[in-house]
């Protein structure tokens, strides 16, 4: 115990220490200028991060005077657990954190500098939070025996000095690095562990949806990412709305698009002596009626109308009909695909997609088939016109068509839009006077 904590009952330390926190919390911030608001804000966080060097000595004079054997506890932190009401992960850390950058005694009675005495003063002062302080012990608790007594106190000088300028994100990422410069072995380690367990597990449900969990090698997270990069990022505004869709569901998406562009390259093994294609399976009614449900290859059900939204998508597909009697009816051809020379005459024409005001580059764009494939629509550069993911899907949710007028492309607006359905044209990329 300190000569100041001796010579001051601690009870009545903190008793004052509440009523200064009674007249912070009867403060209006709203009488503050922005100037006097961020400064109250960062002296209040700095108070806050000082708090556990406070708790530091507490939780290693209980465990130096065993008052969990005492009262019949196993661990120091059962015994937070029980006298703080502490979750047990944050019992067990606070206990961590106290033996890391508390202030230590020999067995002697000798006072001993705190195991990490850089951390222990930062947090003093407030200069650093609980969670950075875990990174920067966890980042050298981590490292080999041999490499920690070497370097170790410069590790925890150079990522205490980092936790002063980043957030424990920033500061993790910037000790990953520190620490596989020290221990470049032990990334070989964390390679091969990786490699014996990388893992992908698929959940198929009935309706054909899916959930997936699985464990990466870094060359599939490059990979992984790299396709994100080009595939995720959000759709140009259109009239000033901005791409609708989540992080979460553009990665969906790219991910999606990735594994088309697979199938479109036709880069797939052959699967029992047949190029992979994805296959679906109606009956005639259905087909006519749009209702019912198609069976996917792999045992799915998909209501018919989802079924030949997909068929309007541009990879290798097929679609067989079969009547009552389960015979063929009828089936598509898989090769819907335009040609290279197809496409690039497109491209020269439409010069972008062709939905009405939607800048999207030819680069970002499928081609349309304006009378469904399905429905027998040719795969023709007269039926065909540019449109981006998003229109060609979507848009055509919406009760959009498109269609060659004259040689040139438009699109058919749903009566709930226009009761007249009036031909629009993108004059973003063809400025010319409709035909």
């Amino acid at each position: 115990m300190t000569r100041a904590l001796q010579q001051t009952d601690p009870l009545v330390a903190l008793s004052r220490a509440h009523a200064l926190l009674d007249q912070l919390q009867a403060l209006d911030p709203t009488g503050l200028d922005e100037h006097a608001l961020l400064d109250y804000w960062r002296e209040l966080e700095r108070l806050r991060r000082r708090i556990p060097s406070l708790e530091h000595p507490l939780v290693l004079e209980v465990e130096g005077r065993d008052l969990p054997g005492v009262h019949q506890v196993r661990t120091a932190g059962q015994f937070l657990r029980g006298l703080l009401r502490l979750d047990p992960a944050e019992a067990a850390g606070r206990v961590k954190a106290a033996r890391a950058a508390g202030a230590r005694r020999a067995i002697s009675g000798q006072p001993l500098p705190p195991a990490y005495a850089e951390l222990a003063v930062a947090q003093q002062h407030g200069d650093i939070s609980e969670r950075q302080a875990r990174v920067v012990v966890d980042t050298i608790e981590r490292l080999p025996d041999q490499v920690r007594a070497e370097h170790g106190a410069a590790v925890e000088r150079d990522l205490v000095r980092y936790a002063r300028q980043f957030d424990p994100i920033g500061l993790g990422r910037l000790a990953e690095r520190i620490a596989a410069y020290y221990d470049p072995d032990g990334r070989l380690t964390d390679v091969g562990y990786r490699e014996k367990h990388r893992d992908l597990t698929i959940k198929q449900r009935v309706d054909g949806s899916c959930s997936f969990k699985g464990e990466g090698t870094a060359e599939l997270a490059e990979v992984l990412l790299l396709h994100l990069d080009a595939l995720a990022k959000p759709k140009p505004e259109v009239d000033g709305v901005k791409d609708p869709r989540t992080a979460g569901q553009r990665r969906h998406d790219a991910l999606l698009e990735g594994l088309k562009l697979t199938v479109r390259a036709k880069v797939l093994p052959a699967i029992n002596g047949v190029t992979a294609t994805v296959l679906l399976t109606m009956t005639a009614d259905d087909f006519a009626t749009r209702r019912g449900l198609a069976g996917t290859g792999h045992g799915a059900l998909l209501p018919v109308a989802e079924a030949m939204r997909i068929t309007g998508n541009e990879y290798r597909l097929m679609t067989v009909v079969l009547d009552q009697t389960k015979g063929i009816a009828g089936y598509s051809s898989s090769h819907r695909l335009f040609t290279e020379s197809q496409r690039l005459a497109l491209c020269a024409v439409d010069r972008g997609c062709t939905f009405p005001n939607c800048p999207a580059p030819p680069g970002w764009c499928q081609i349309d088939h304006a009378l469904e494939f399905a429905r027998g629509g040719p795969t023709s550069t007269d039926n065909g016109v540019l449109a981006c993911r998003y229109h060609n899907n979507d848009a055509k949710k919406q009760g959009w068509t498109s269609a060659r007028i004259n040689g040139r492309a438009a699109w058919i607006p749903p009566r709930w839009i226009d009761a007249e359905q009036k031909p629009r044209y993108n004059l973003l990329h063809d400025p010319g006077p409709p035909p």
